[in-house]
């Protein structure tokens, strides 16, 4: 890594020095105070074991940081912090979600920010997590062949050092497992993409595109398309002068191989206002292709993943602008046509006002869990409504809901519409099952991979995935996960959890068996882009709970407790 000298502090990391003063860090006065406190925190553990609490609190300024940049150096370095402070974190917790955070952030580090000084440091330190906290040598050896093989910097000594160690105990190198592909940066080299191979397409009957729709902010659109079974797909990205003002804008076309448009699926269009993306298309290319064309006036970044849902194909795409665009033109479709969902008009101005995604879970056909006469469609509403009453009248919050009657909503459109909301905080609110009357409890989740039995099983239910669906899932998510809200996440889930219990069990004196703060893949939290929460109040399955969530008065206790979560974590976000 090559850097200037401004001052030298060396730290012990992971049994070797590093002279992180030592590198030009950005020269802001928020990342200054960040990076103070993370000094402090650090010279703090050398004395006496560090909270939990405390180190999350940080890697939530450093979040901050790399969401919010007060300069365009910010996003590496903060990045780089976050790393260590959940390598760290892992050493107070012995939790791995906290570990595989740490990897997740040094991976999106190098993947993002190819040209940081930074990635020589993060592929090393890569290598001594998977020695050091997994204890997986081979893997170790692996990873530090990476930084003499890919990398020009100042850490190929060090990682020398550390593959000769190895070699002495006859170590072998791990053989690279290669993924599907990379969502987060789609490859147009590659001959096909997507979840099933272009040769195992060819053996089945032509896909069909059952729908398409799409939403859109200012500076974000996702395109959700819907087909009958996977599809292998190419990407490609070019640059052109546009037609009408010549300003050079970047063209996107997704060919989805071996598919044809249903030809029911066809739906109004609405204009669309406000969005960056110009002129888009879903049309038959071909007998065997449909292919996805828009314009874009913008630098964007794009991600593509697939997955089932309910026995169907989703693919989606989520493009985020990355700096003002170009005022678009109105669409122009052709062939079929995608249903575009308009944002809300807001009262308050985002600027000023916190807004709270409130969304009550399932609905309409789909009732979610059953027992003894009633539905969870209908609790979680209820609930929803008075908490949204709740937060309301005693704070100046802005509160939306995904569903304000009993109709369903999807899981892809949920998600959406948060983004349109432009939310702050995402908190979903469902009811619990069990085949096992006696099985009861409250539990709250965030976003993660789990080797959790149950919590899987939950994930896959609320997922509405098949097994194998479910598995293929988690590579995906694996791949999408990002250090961003995870911190946040965690802390909102504790603080919701915490007070929800505590409003609980000062109404009812009967026990309460609290099932704890959990992470598990829901889809759903997958696409919010905030901090985002699941909690499960109580199972409709267990009868002395089933008779509290037919009461309104347990609503409005569940409803005061999270709203005390969420007001002490605002409360914490500003510290």
């Amino acid at each position: 890594m090559k850097y200037r000298i401004l001052s030298t502090i060396l730290i012990f990391w992971g049994g070797w020095f590093i002279s992180l003063s030592a590198l030009a860090l950005p020269q802001n006065n928020e990342f200054q105070q960040a990076n103070n406190k993370y000094h402090q925190l650090i010279a703090k553990n050398n004395k006496t074991r560090v909270p939990k609490e405390q180190w999350l609190q940080l890697i939530h300024k450093f979040e901050n940081l790399l969401r919010n940049p007060p300069s365009p150096s910010n996003p590496p370095y903060a990045l780089f912090r976050m790393g260590q402070l959940y390598r760290k974190l892992f050493h107070t917790t012995n939790q791995p979600v906290h570990i595989n955070r740490s990897l997740r952030a040094f991976r999106h580090l190098i993947r993002t920010y190819p040209q940081t000084t930074l990635k020589d440091d993060s592929q090393l330190i890569i290598g001594e997590i998977f020695e050091e906290e997994k204890n997986d040598p081979a893997t170790a050896l692996l990873e530090y062949k990476k930084v003499l093989d890919m990398y020009d910097g100042d850490q190929k000594a060090r990682a020398s050092r550390k593959i000769q160690q190895l070699q002495k105990q006859n170590i072998q190198p791990a053989i690279p497992v290669s993924s599907r592909f990379d969502p987060k940066f789609p490859d147009p080299t590659r001959k096909n993409q997507g979840g099933i191979s272009l040769d195992q397409s060819r053996t089945l009957p032509k896909a069909e595109i059952l729908s398409a729709h799409y939403w859109a902010t200012p500076n974000w659109t996702k395109i959700v398309i819907t087909s009958s079974r996977p599809i292998p797909y190419l990407y490609h990205q070019f640059s052109k002068p546009h037609p009408k003002t010549t300003q050079q804008i970047s063209q996107f076309r997704i060919d989805l191989l071996d598919s044809q448009l249903h030809k029911t699926t066809i739906s109004p269009l609405l204009n669309e206002k406000g969005s960056f993306i110009h002129d888009i298309a879903l049309q038959q290319l071909n007998p065997r292709i449909t292919r996805l064309n828009f314009l874009v006036g913008a630098p964007v970044s794009l991600t593509i993943y697939d997955y089932e849902l309910s026995g169907q194909n989703i693919i989606t795409l989520e493009l985020f602008a990355q700096k003002s665009p170009l005022t678009p033109n109105t669409p122009l479709l052709a062939g079929m046509q995608m249903r575009k969902v308009s944002p809300p008009n807001f009262s308050k101005s985002k600027s000023t006002t916190k807004r709270i995604i409130i969304d009550p879970g399932h609905g309409g056909h789909d009732p979610g869990a059953s027992g003894f006469g009633i539905h969870e469609k209908d609790i979680v509403l209820a609930i929803s409504q008075e908490l949204k009453k709740l937060l309301e009248e005693q704070t100046s919050l802005a509160v939306f809901l995904t569903r304000d009657k009993d109709q369903f909503v999807s899981l892809e459109t949920r998600s959406a519409l948060a983004k349109q909301y432009q939310g702050d905080l995402f908190v979903s609110l469902h009811t619990n099952a069990h085949p096992q009357e006696n099985v009861k409890g409250i539990e709250s989740y965030y976003l993660d991979v789990t080797n959790n039995q149950a919590s899987m099983r939950l994930a896959m239910r609320e997922n509405k995935m098949s097994n194998q669906g479910f598995q293929n899932f988690n590579i995906i998510l694996r791949d999408l996960l990002s250090a961003s809200y995870s911190s946040q996440s965690t802390l909102l889930a504790h603080s919701i959890h915490s007070q929800l219990i505590q409003s609980i069990r000062t109404e009812y004196t009967t026990s309460l068996r609290d099932l704890g703060v959990k992470e598990a893949p829901f889809l759903l939290l997958l696409g919010v882009g905030m901090p985002a929460i699941l909690i499960e109040i109580s199972f409709i399955t267990n009868r002395e709970e089933n008779e509290r969530l037919r009461d309104k008065k347990y609503h409005t206790v569940v409803a005061e407790g999270i709203y005390k979560g969420i007001y002490d974590y605002l409360l914490q976000e500003q510290k």
